[in-house]
């Protein structure tokens, strides 16, 4: 520490630290030494009380202290390096080649703003205080008015960013003249350090001349930002581009193919000798522009697979051989933890390309992709038993097959029910529901989890829903949902027989009255349809190979058919009575029209099971007595029905294909009409006597 009046002056090797002890003040500045390799050797105060300062190059340095024009000494104390002449630090720090520039020249024709803040950014370099805080107040006059986008704070960003994107002037590549440069340095991290300690001195201009707390706002890239945080961003970008620079071995390939491939999106690909990496590292304020280039050569990358395709191959060679053949012990442990981290390292590629593909038509199969390799990444430590790991990476990236198998190996009831709460927004009960039903465990799954859980999961699966509801006493949904089942099942008729009784059940249970006979009123139909396809005739099943045990659901057009088929040779009027009332009251696809055709159906059967050659035409009711035709004629007589209604038209069953052999038989057709005119003529006595 080196103490000067009331200034207190701090180093390290490379820089000097200045602190203003006098009252109201505050850190004022920070001398960094340049070039890189430059580093203090001692100090010590000179015959005017000013530090001196003994460095490794170029020598003897002397600080001495610099104010704004117009400003109050105290508040605006800034430091400045310079060496014994005075000149030659500074202009090698900011590097800028006066061999090159006619500063005079520069200040006395130019009419360029631009330029002529560069001049006396360089006069400040020089230490002549009188000609750049004149030029500053000739340019930028403390009197004008300044606010957003003013002419201070576009030139000030203009020359930061010009500062920042120079080309170094001794390159002897470059085709043009770089005739004002911040560097002169052949190599590229030494260039971009000189670009760092130019831009900081700049600053230290700024505000040495009173300009930085003028400064406001500007606007950039369509947005209002203050002209010093953009002066920051230009400082952060140089340090970025020393960081790229600096990239280790392993990184350069992906580094140096995202330059190329900037710089070719530009339109700016350079003519020998220059490379892509020489006009990338000189443009510095747009060096962001890699950010883009590293994510498309990502997903390029994780789209080949290239990477990801040896890190899983390392993780399949730990796998299977590298664990075989290790004992139990610490180095299998760290075998485990190393297919931890590989499967790690690739799902979290897939992660990454997956959000980059978020809206294309790639993101589905991509997605199917990562969960497939998701599994097979995390199930060896599923199945070496080391939960806590599989369990860590399964959780991360949302592997709910592995979360429910660890619960399952481990009879963690805790552990279930944890991550029922902590994944309950992406579905995990759902697939807790699943499995256990893709398992066949549906015993489990309707014990082990929680009602209010299933309730929601169960209304797409009828089978188990009633089963759930009868275990929280809602019998009369129970007994819904068993009815609901029944109508739907259509593989066995002993399961749908059993919905039915236990729907049943289920209303006597749960109601009474009223709403009793309602549920038990729609209920009879579909036991009656059951209890009849029962009570078929063994000749029947056996003759249309129909195991009477194992039977499916039939139709009602199936079983009205059954019943009068030629096949059910002991039918009498009552089979043909029943067929024709469950015509009548069945629910039907084709609706009216089929039911008309099986009307018909029904009756040329009737007709077909007696012979009708031979019959007494004389005596016609006498003869058809007992046939089949007017036996169930009679029967619906007194069962109170009307045959005539469900009778089709004469002319209709004449013509019935199944009668064509009996079509062209007078005597049948003589026979057929008496039997109509009988019926006729009784329904029309009956109607008389209503």
């Amino acid at each position: 520490m080196l103490a000067a009046g009331d200034r207190v002056f701090i180093h390290d090797r490379r820089q000097i630290l200045c602190v203003n002890m006098a009252p109201a003040s505050e850190l004022k500045d920070a001398v960094r030494l340049s070039p890189p390799g430059e580093r203090i050797i001692g100090w010590g105060l000179g015959a005017d009380a000013a530090p001196l300062v003994l460095t490794s190059h170029p020598g003897l340095l002397r600080l001495t202290a610099r104010t704004a024009p117009g400003a109050d000494h105290s508040q605006t104390m800034n430091l400045s390096l310079l060496g014994l002449d005075q000149t030659a630090p500074l202009s090698q720090s900011f590097n800028v080649s006066l061999t090159q520039v006619d500063l005079e020249e520069l200040l006395t024709s130019s009419s360029d703003v631009k330029a002529k803040l560069r001049a006396a950014c360089i006069l400040f370099c020089k230490n002549d205080l009188p000609r750049y805080s004149a030029l500053v107040e000739e340019l930028f006059p403390r009197s004008a008015a300044v606010g957003p986008d003013s002419e201070l704070d576009l030139t000030v960003v203009a020359l930061s960013r010009d500062i920042i994107d120079d080309y170094p002037a001794a390159d002897p590549r470059l085709l043009q003249d770089a005739t004002v440069s911040s560097t002169t340095s052949l190599i590229l991290l030494h260039q971009l350090d000189d670009k760092r300690e130019a831009h900081r001195l700049y600053v230290a201009f700024l505000k040495a001349a009173g300009l930085w707390d003028r400064l406001t706002s500007v606007t950039d890239r369509d947005a209002v930002v203050t002209t010093t945080e953009l002066l920051h961003e230009h400082h952060e970008k140089v340090l970025s581009a020393m960081a790229l620079a600096n990239v280790s071995p392993q990184l350069s390939e992906v580094v140096s193919a995202a330059v190329t491939r900037v710089v070719e999106e530009r339109g700016e690909l350079p003519l020998r000798p220059l490379t892509a990496r020489d006009v990338f590292f000189c443009h510095l304020s747009a060096v962001d522009d890699i950010i883009s280039a590293l994510i498309g050569r990502e997903e390029e990358l994780m789209t080949s697979g290239a990477t990801a395709n040896e890190v899983v191959r390392l993780h399949e060679l730990t796998r299977r051989q590298a664990l075989p053949a290790t004992e139990p012990g610490a180095e299998r442990t760290g075998l485990y933890q190393q297919l931890l981290e590989l499967a790690d390292l690739v799902l979290a590629g897939y992660t990454a390309q997956l959000a980059a593909l978020r809206g294309t038509e790639r993101h589905a199969a991509v997605q199917a992709e990562f969960e497939a390799d998701r599994y097979h990444l995390i199930e060896p430590l599923l199945e070496a038993e080391q939960y806590e790991r599989a369990t860590s990476l399964a959780e991360k990236y949302a592997d709910f097959r592995v979360l429910v198998e660890v619960c399952e190996r481990t009879n963690s009831t805790e552990r279930r029910n944890k991550y029922l709460a902590q994944f309950a927004d992406q579905g995990f009960a759902s697939f807790v529901f699943n499995w256990y039903l893709d398992q066949g465990r549906r015993g489990q799954l309707l014990s082990q989890c929680r009602q209010a859980e299933l309730a929601g999961f169960l209304h797409d699966y009828r089978g188990l829903r009633w089963l759930n509801e009868l275990e929280a006493g809602r019998f009369a949904q129970a007994g819904d949902t068993l009815a609901q089942c029944a109508d739907a099942e259509t593989e066995f008729l002993t399961r749908k027989k059993t919905y039915l009784s236990l729907s049943k059940l289920c209303a006597l249970a749960g109601q009474q009255g009223d709403e009793l006979e309602v549920r038990l009123t729609k209920l009879k139909p579909a036991i009656e349809l059951s209890q009849l396809q029962e009570q078929l005739p063994s000749s029947v099943l056996e003759a249309h190979g129909i195991d009477a045990e194992t039977m499916h659901v039939l139709s009602p057009r199936e079983l009205i058919l059954l019943y009068v088929s030629p096949e059910n040779e002991g039918a009498n009027e009552f089979d043909f009575e029943r067929a024709l009332e469950l015509a009548e009251s069945a629910t039907l696809e084709g609706g009216d029209e089929e039911r008309e055709q099986l009307r018909l159906e029904i009756w040329c059967r009737a007709v077909l099971r007696d012979l009708w050659t031979g019959l007494d035409t004389d005596r016609p009711l006498e003869a058809c007595r007992d046939t089949l035709l007017l036996r169930t004629i009679r029967g619906l007589q007194r069962s109170g029905r009307r045959p005539l209604h469900l009778l089709p038209e004469l002319n209709l069953l004449l013509d019935c294909k199944q009668l064509s052999k009996l079509r062209g038989d007078r005597d049948f057709a003589f026979l057929l009409g008496a039997v109509y005119e009988y019926v006729e003529r009784l329904e029309a006595h009956v109607g008389e006597q209503a």
